[in-house]
């Protein structure tokens, strides 16, 4: 297309009119794809993209025409050297979007020809997104990426939930004298942390993922400090609940919860261990952790979480809760000998 330009977009650099033309673009971005979550402030935005994490790397690259920003793409990688980099050499994530009354006018083939230069260079073979709109469905297929695992957008409103319910759920785990409750609000304590690494890797491993190509996930204690260093600058709280046997983990339930949308609780992994599977255990431990926030803030509206939509036994339990489906979403794979195709391909 005449007059557009792709250029590398780096937080730490960008200028002040630059970051103004940015977040125009980015408001319009976020309510088509986001209209009933809250916006981000343009601080908290800036803030976020200078973030320098110690075990991923990221590269950006926004598109212009006539002065405007018109289409941005970040790729996303874990760093060389750092602990299991080895198995993610291959791999990158990638995300970002073109506006409605811009897109098939070249923008977003421009944007990934950037993103196959990058894959090209760095021997990065496969690219993974994620998709919650028929428009982005349409693009990436026509891309040559392949839809490879399908999972649900859920959200609870918190003045629905039936406390009574709750406690009922939650005492499911009570009548096992072999169980015990363990709960963390705010951190999870340096000294027990590093025995939850093995139990937590184990379960998110251990969920549907139907034909998804990827690494195997791994919670990692080297990510915590960042992480909490990032929560405690703005007083946001990560909460944890357990249910141990023994020193064993037989399930838990996690979120976290950030201080700046305090109307928002983010629901994470929810998992039980194979042998106590079939007793309760899943719902025993999210009501006990929504029971917790429920204590502990008053403030939260709603809370989001996601399941693999193979998922049927959290699910049922999500619906038992009065979780309601918000939307579908999809995980595409993109093989970087089929982006090369498409773009050698014609406009």
């Amino acid at each position: 297309m005449r007059g557009l330009q792709v250029r590398p977009f780096d937080a730490a650099t960008t200028t002040q009119d630059e970051w103004r033309r940015f977040h125009a673009y980015r408001r319009v971005r976020w309510f088509e794809e986001f209209p009933d979550d809250p916006l981000p402030t343009d601080a908290d935005t800036e803030a976020e993209l200078r973030i320098e994490r110690p075990q991923h790397d990221v590269r950006r690259w926004l598109a212009w025409i006539d002065g405007e920003p018109t289409g941005l793409l970040h790729v996303f990688f874990r760093r060389a050297g750092t602990a299991g980099s080895e198995a993610h050499a291959r791999y990158l994530d990638f995300a970002g979007g073109v506006p409605r009354a811009r897109r098939r006018q070249g923008i977003g083939r421009a944007l990934l020809r950037e993103m196959a230069g990058f894959m090209e260079q760095h021997g990065k073979t496969l690219a993974s997104t994620k998709s919650w709109s028929a428009d982005a469905d349409g693009f990436l297929a026509r891309v040559g990426a392949q839809c490879r695992w399908r999972n649900v957008d859920s959200r609870l409103q918190m003045e629905r939930v039936d406390a009574g319910e709750l406690a009922r759920l939650a005492a499911a785990a009570d009548a096992d004298p072999a169980l015990r409750w363990e709960l963390h609000f705010g951190r999870v304590p340096w000294d027990v942390l590093p025995g939850l690494m093995e139990p937590f890797t184990t379960l998110i491993n251990d969920q549907p993922l139907e034909d998804l190509d990827i690494p195997r996930m791994q919670y990692r204690l080297e990510g915590y400090p960042s992480w909490y260093a990032e929560l405690d600058a703005h007083g946001s709280a990560h909460v944890v609940v357990l249910l141990r046997a023994g020193d064993d983990v037989a399930a838990m339930s996690e979120a976290f919860w950030d201080a700046r949308t305090p109307q928002w609780l983010h629901q994470k992994l929810t998992g039980v261990a194979r042998p106590w599977r079939g007793r309760g255990l899943a719902a025993a431990v999210k009501s006990r952790l929504l029971e917790l926030v429920r204590q502990r803030l008053p403030q939260v509206r709603t809370v989001k979480t996601y399941n693999a939509r193979a998922n049927a036994p959290m699910l049922a339990v999500n619906r038992r809760l009065g979780f309601a489906v918000y939307r579908d979403e999809s995980t595409w794979q993109l093989e970087r000998v089929a982006l090369a195709s498409y773009l050698a391909t014609p406009d």
